[in-house]
């Protein structure tokens, strides 16, 4: 159930990281609380979770919201599906489980920023590993922010032995057995971000 709730967390919040990204770029003005009752119909549909405690959200939280379900017709059915069991996730959080996912967004958004590789240069250095390598990984500890990285970054020039240059089109370079003990675990394919 733990780690369920905390893949649905990192999920939702790397979904929320693009409405967050939008809200950031556009013109600093005093947002005005959105009432429970001006939502559409199809807002109201999927923030139904959140509908005990919408008015009580901050104005910047409800723009934030109401960003997810205007994209969400957009989105293809499998995407709405799960975000509608992510929003529902995200309603029976506690006050203390939703910063924590907050902070870990923001902690997430930090490495991003920083020099180390992307977390999709990650996933993709995960995703072509064989499943013994990935099942170690699953076995190891988990130790988040570790000054060592296993998962290099990907480029054309990343070598096998990082000294060969990766030719265009080859696999990436396989990660050593040993660097799987300083690998945190993956939750989920899916970017999602937190309100």
């Amino acid at each position: 159930m733990a780690a369920k709730l905390r893949r649905a967390l990192i999920g939702l919040a790397m979904a929320l990281c693009c409405v967050g990204a939008q809200s950031a770029s556009t013109p600093a003005s005093t947002p005005q609380p959105a009432a429970w009752r001006s939502l559409t119909h199809e807002q109201k549909a999927l923030l139904a979770p959140l509908a005990g405690e919408w008015d009580d959200f901050t104005p910047v939280r409800q723009r934030k919201w109401l960003g997810i379900a205007n994209r969400y017709p957009t989105m293809t059915s499998q995407e709405q599906a799960k975000l509608r069991s992510r929003v529902a996730d995200w309603a029976k959080l506690t006050h203390e489980e939703r910063e924590a996912a907050r902070a870990q967004f923001k902690k997430i958004q930090a490495q991003q920023t920083s020099d180390a590789p992307s977390l999709q240069e990650q996933w993709l250095r995960y995703d072509a590993l064989p499943a013994h390598e990935k099942e170690k990984l699953k076995q190891a500890p988990r130790t988040l922010g570790t000054t060592t990285n296993p998962l290099k970054p990907l480029s054309a020039a990343t070598a096998h032995d990082d000294k060969t240059p990766v030719q265009s089109g080859s696999e990436p370079p396989a990660l050593p057995s040993d660097a799987s003990a300083g690998a945190p675990k993956v939750a989920n394919d899916t970017p999602a971000a937190t309100p």
